[in-house]
Order: structure tokens, then sequence, then C-alpha cells
């Protein structure tokens, strides 16, 4: 993927300037444990991206573990170590006002990652695009589901019911699937949201699809890489891993591309990590400084029911097992982080050595 504007070496110089004055802790305050994105990606791009711009400066992660409360006392432990900026990514949403607020009265600047964050003072948010995220992953998947014979059963495992990536990926792959389905090419003969987005939940949901309907499943779609891989894991359980697709991967992580690799899944929505951890903290750097962001970083703006908060919304990109190799061209991952264990094993790996 080609560098954005906003990642030029001018931009790029601009923001080490200011930065370099810096010093203090960015506390990033993380959801969960449930998608491994987290602390096996995001977190480190966000260190490399502060010691680039801002040498001096130091992060600490906070994970919440799905607990809203948590996350909560863990804001006021940052306020309280004297936290010099905040990267949230909320566990909940809808709860964040207090939080913000209390973050605010502190003085302490706040960027909004990945999720949104309802009801209280943002600085910024960066984040990809959940709905155009959505229509990417359902167009493939639409169009891959429409080259087989009519009234294919699929089978649809949601994200976090309520959430906002949850219901955006919906809204998003509904554009194309819908059409589909009214078209009687292909009939939803099971479908449910995936508390939490947890990996467990999404076996248990599929195991229990696959009870019901035995061998009148062709296919799932699911929401992120977690509820894939809990498809995926209750594929194996039958012995049907690769024998049913299952579609409508995110995040690309190494343990999804692999499933690409070894044909257990057909496709991965990559967000490049490297690329919001540097936005994220660009974003930083920006409000701690009172300055402006690079030029074109903002490109919208999100009305969290307090007030308009400036918005930078990244590009997404399906991966399939034909473009798998762009994550590695984009510093994603390594070959040698992909072609480990089974995938070792896989054509694509095999080809790369």
């Amino acid at each position: 993927m080609e560098a954005l504007p906003w990642q030029s070496a001018a931009a790029n110089a601009n923001t080490s300037q200011r930065g370099a004055a810096l010093s203090g802790k960015i506390y990033m305050l993380v959801p969960n444990r449930t998608s491994i994105r987290w602390e096996l990606a995001d977190v480190p791009e966000v260190n490399k991206a502060a010691k680039k711009y801002a040498p001096n400066m130091q992060v600490v992660l906070l994970n919440a573990d799905n607990d809203a409360s948590k996350q909560v006392n863990q804001v006021d432990t940052a306020i309280s170590q004297g936290a010099k900026a905040i990267i949230l990514a909320s566990v909940d949403a809808t709860l964040a006002g207090g939080m913000l607020k209390k973050i605010k009265d502190a003085g302490i600047p706040v960027v909004s990652y990945e999720h949104d964050a309802y009801g209280g003072p943002l600085d910024y948010l960066v984040t990809f695009d959940a709905r155009k995220t959505g229509e990417i992953g359902g167009k493939w998947i639409a169009e891959e589901l429409g080259k087989m014979p009519k009234g294919v059963r699929v089978a649809r495992l949601y994200g976090s019911k309520g959430t906002y990536w949850g219901e955006q990926i919906k809204s998003g792959q509904d554009q194309y699937i819908l059409p589909l389905v009214q078209s009687g090419q292909i009939n939803v003969v099971a479908e449910d949201y995936v508390e939490y987005w947890a990996p467990a939940t999404a076996q248990k949901t599929a195991e229990q699809f696959l009870t019901r309907f035995g061998d009148k499943i062709d296919a799932f779609i699911a929401s992120n890489e977690s509820t894939a891989g809990g498809a995926i894991a209750a594929l194996m359980s039958r012995n049907l891993a690769g024998k049913i697709p299952v579609y409508g991967g995110q995040d690309a992580t190494v343990p999804e591309l692999q499933y690409v690799m070894l044909g257990y899944q057909k496709n991965a929505i990559a967000k490049y990590y490297a690329i919001q951890a540097d936005a994220a903290v660009k974003l930083v750097i920006a409000a701690v400084t009172k300055t402006d962001p690079p030029a074109g970083l903002v490109n919208d703006q999100f009305d969290n029911e307090f007030m308009k908060v400036p918005a930078a919304r990244l590009p997404a990109v399906n991966i399939t097992i034909d473009n798998v190799g762009d994550v590695v061209k984009a510093g994603m991952w390594t070959w040698d982080d992909l072609c480990k264990g089974p995938a070792a094993n896989t054509k694509t790996c095999k080809e790369r050595r």
C-alpha cells in the first residue's frame, strides 16, 4: 500500500520536530484479549511510532479484559500517574462519557482508537472506516457466492450486538449480501450475534448451527478474525475445515492469514496497524502540542453525542489467497511470521522459500 499524503517525509519530519521536546507517558487503554490484535500488533506499532516521533515518551499498556468498570479504574490510574496523553479503545462506546469527562477535567488529551467513544470530549478519533470495511468484504463475498449454484445455504456470525463496529460491519456486508438473499441466490439458514466478539462464543454458536443443520450449511460468513476463527474451530472438530468455506474475516492477524493460506478461510480484511499507530501518535503529538495534525490526516467528523470529533478514517484492504503477500509488502507481517506450523507447508509459503 502506497504511503498516504500525511505520511510524507515532510509530514514525518514536522511531527518529529514537535515530538522531540515531549516527555512523559502515553497510556494506551485497550478493551480485551479476545481479539489478539491489540497486544500483538497495535501496541507494538504504537510503541514504534512513539519512538520514531517522540523518543522521550513512553507507552504504557492497560488491558480492560472486556470489563467496562475495569477500564474506568484504568483511566483513574492513568490520571493519577500523570499521563501526558491517553489513547483509548473503549470496551463499551456508549459508557465512555464519564471517562472522557474525567480525562478532560484532568487536562489530558485523549485520542479514541478504532472504537468510538460517546458522551464526552475527545480530541480526535482514528479508525478504519467500519461501514466501508464491511462493504469491501461484503462485495467480494457476494461475488464469490454469486458464482455458486443458486440456493447457497449460509450461516452468519455477527459481531457483538449493539456495538458500532458490529452493526456497521453487518450493515456493510448486507449491502451486497441481502440482494443475493432476495434473489434466492443464497439462503441464510442460521445467524446470531457473538457477544464481545469472543472466539469461544463464536465456536459454540457455530457448533450449534452445525448440530442443527448438519450438511445443510454450505458456507459461513463471519465478521472478524475471532468470529471466523470460532467457526473454523467448530469445523475442525468435525473434520470439515476447508470443506465448508468461511468468509468475512477482519484484522488479518497471523492465525487468520494462516487459515487463508491453508484454505480454511477465504478472505480477511487487512487494517494496517502500522498506519493506524502512525496516525494515532501524530494525533497525540498534535493534541499535546496544541498544533494542527499533518494535512489530510483528519478527513471526517464523528458525532459522539457530545461534540463533533475530528476523525481520521483510514482505508482497509481485502486479502485473499491471491494477494496475501500484500501484508508482507506493507510491513504488517513477515513471511517468517506467517510461514510457521502447518502453514509452512502451504503452496504459498513454499513458493516464498
